[in-house]
């Protein structure tokens, strides 16, 4: 008996031996500011050493896999994208990207068996939303009794420097967009364990929460010296700017990372 060819294996061989043509996208951002924050030299070493030292490491069990993050220099993304913040405070925002990449390779990386199995999955997730409220300060218990998970547990030394920036409305507004991107992290699990495809808006849908900008537009006030209040930022004109961000970063990268998930895709198949 023939068997049946997974929606996913069908498109993968419909796209073997075409070419897709992806335009220089740097002339649709032609009046993007190019400013780099002045301590693009000295954050390296900071967000090296959050990713793996003596004291600290997001991942102890596969440093060959650190080595690969560090290599991402992920500290030239935060310099970019805040170009104006004071050291002590990019500092703190680049750990939360790093977290926020390192924590979503646990659930989509191709070398992760957390990503293969739901329910190991969902007990990340569920780890990680106890300890993001208990660490920010919103719920009582202990984060120490949370998990285990280093990776988790790596967002300690952000949670300790947002108490200290941010009032509970503030940390609020920031849990809620981190609980998003947990919620859709398991949408995006189920559909890529499944074997059908969702359709354009189901995809946009939890990929929008997976693109992990909500927290970052959350965070930005970080690097700032003043506050807006929620009732501004949870209304509809700044949630709708904030969604508009997401999009044009999300549909961007997923350009940009087109050829590598599709061989990535056919060598796991």
């Amino acid at each position: 008996m023939e068997n049946k060819l997974s929606t996913q294996d069908v498109i993968l061989q419909k796209l073997y031996g075409h070419t897709c043509v992806i335009p220089d996208l740097r002339s649709f951002m032609k009046s993007e500011s190019e400013g780099i924050n002045k301590h693009r030299t000295l954050l390296p070493l900071c967000v090296h050493d959050y990713i793996d030292s003596e004291s600290l490491s997001l991942l102890p069990e596969d440093p060959a896999k650190a080595q690969k993050v560090k290599g991402a220099d992920f500290s030239l993304l935060a310099c970019l994208w805040w170009p104006h913040a004071s050291f002590r405070k990019l500092r703190v925002l680049a750990f939360l990207v790093v977290w926020l990449i390192v924590w979503d390779d646990e659930l989509d990386g191709a070398s992760q068996f957390t990503a293969y199995d739901l329910n190991m999955g969902q007990r990340f997730r569920d780890e990680t939303r106890w300890f993001v409220k208990a660490s920010l300060g919103l719920e009582s218990e202990d984060p120490n009794n949370v998990t285990e998970s280093a990776i988790i547990r790596g967002f300690s030394p952000i949670a300790d420097f947002i108490r200290e920036e941010y009032d509970e409305e503030h940390r609020l507004t920031l849990t809620e967009e981190i609980i998003f991107v947990i919620h859709m992290s398991k949408v995006e699990q189920e559909n890529r364990l499944g074997i059908d495809i969702p359709s354009t808006d189901q995809y946009l849908a939890y990929r929008l929460g997976t693109n992990l900008m909500g927290v970052i537009c959350a965070a930005t006030e970080l690097s700032m010296d003043w506050r807006i209040p929620r009732s501004i930022t949870r209304s509809p004109w700044v949630k709708d700017v904030w969604h508009q961000t997401n999009l044009i970063i999300a549909l961007t990268n997923d350009i940009l990372s087109l050829k590598k998930e599709i061989v990535s895709l056919a060598f796991t198949r």
